[in-house]
């Protein structure tokens, strides 16, 4: 590719060679959207949306994710007629091409921007971060990971990231303390700061949780950017985010190999949910979307809402995050939390603990849903909460059930 300098050179070579771009991953520095859309055209393979014989070609902007992505799963996924380049210059090319010729590209993206769209109706072209994108609904988001979810319950048994995962060994084995300690650990997430999906959550909320799987032979681990808090220090959590260590590939490696990753709202379930590693999905608004896999308990928080002095039913909340004003029309878009209503009420101690358990008796078999966990899903009986695997927590259930 080392001849290609100009989109008429990229186009020649896609139209020359059969190839088409994997398109619409559009966050260089989301892990959760890398992982994630990269597993969507996976599974598009797979299920036979797009043609096996194909050639494909996943371009990004260059940077720490995505140099990072190509280096760990580049050779993995070339049998899936895929290369992988992370590249400034091929990746503006990349764009250029697929907006003026968007049959060349495979669409993959799960957000509201997107740099190539077939069909121009209901979509919006506007500014974010200081590029012009198309932007899409929420409604056509929420569809196309409608779409993702059905590929991946037909393709159920396919596990790419599984396969390819990086080997815990050197380094990171000593900075938890042995072998030992590696074979058993957990990672755990927590927000000092909202995100578009977390809330953030007193650290002392944790404790019960750290003190059970402490007990049961658990190394704890603190993973991601966020600072490391004081109070993790007399449960001696590894303190990885701090650590020389802590790069995204390392990340990906503590994801994919624990037993079990407790995730305050994040792309970091993301990362899990393909890996298929459990994981406890804590203090995310978002009722009717979360990770697909049935070894995901989510913990949500709730809406609380200061003028009715209640909390909103699940019902409500389901509607309120459907009916959002979208990404074009102001500040508090469809994935935000909403603070300009309503105050967030937290998981709670106890309600982590349980669902902590919860995760961790479902990890040899998938366990079915129960009777409060059904009656949640039919609040949106055409949508993700009918396809997806994962479940709320049945304690949590039990403790809303005038919600329900």
């Amino acid at each position: 590719m080392d001849t290609i300098q100009t989109a008429e050179d990229l186009f020649k070579f896609l139209k020359s060679s059969g190839t088409r771009i994997v398109a619409n991953i559009m966050f260089a520095g989301s892990p959760g959207h890398q992982v994630l859309e990269l597993d969507y055209f996976l599974r598009k393979y797979a299920g036979g949306d797009i043609p096996k014989d194909g050639k494909y070609l996943w371009v990004q902007r260059n940077g720490d994710i995505t140099a990072t992505m190509a280096e760990v799963y580049g050779d993995h996924f070339r049998h899936y007629h895929l290369g992988m380049v992370a590249h400034d210059q091929l990746f503006e090319l990349a764009v250029q091409v697929t907006r003026m010729v968007p049959e060349l590209d495979v669409d993959v993206g799960l957000s509201h921007l997107k740099n190539s769209v077939l069909s121009r109706d209901h979509v919006h072209v506007g500014r974010f971060s200081n590029e012009t994108y198309y932007m899409v609904t929420n409604e056509a988001v929420m569809r196309e990971t409608v779409h993702y979810f059905k590929l991946r319950a037909i393709t159920e048994d396919f596990r790419p990231f599984r396969s390819a995962k990086p080997d815990l060994n050197g380094p990171l084995i000593d900075l938890l303390g042995g072998s030992a300690n590696a074979e058993r650990y957990a990672l755990v997430h927590i927000r000092q700061r909202p995100g578009n999906a977390g809330t953030v959550m007193p650290p002392e909320n944790l404790f019960p949780s750290f003190e059970y799987l402490k007990d049961n032979g658990y190394t704890l681990i603190k993973a991601g950017t966020e600072p490391y808090p004081e109070q993790f220090s007399r449960y001696d959590v590894v303190n990885y985010t701090n650590s020389p260590l802590r790069n995204f590939k390392n990340d990906l490696t503590l994801l994919s190999n624990s037993k079990l990753n407790i995730i305050n709202g994040s792309g970091f379930a993301n990362l899990s949910d393909v890996m298929d590693t459990p994981v406890v999905d804590f203090g995310r608004w978002h009722l009717p979307i979360g990770p697909y896999s049935s070894k995901t308990v989510i913990v949500p928080a709730l809406l609380y809402d200061p003028q009715r002095q209640e909390l909103l039913n699940f019902a409500e909340q389901i509607l309120f995050f459907k009916t959002r004003q979208e990404i074009w029309e102001g500040q508090f878009f469809g994935w935000h939390f909403p603070i300009d209503r309503f105050v967030a009420r937290v998981p709670q101690a106890d309600e982590l603990l349980a669902a902590v358990q919860e995760s961790l008796a479902g990890t040899d078999a998938e366990v079915p849903l129960t009777p409060l966990q059904v009656r949640f899903n039919r609040l949106d009986e055409n949508g993700l909460l009918s396809i997806l695997k994962s479940r709320i927590s049945n304690f949590y259930l039990q403790r809303f059930e005038n919600l329900l």
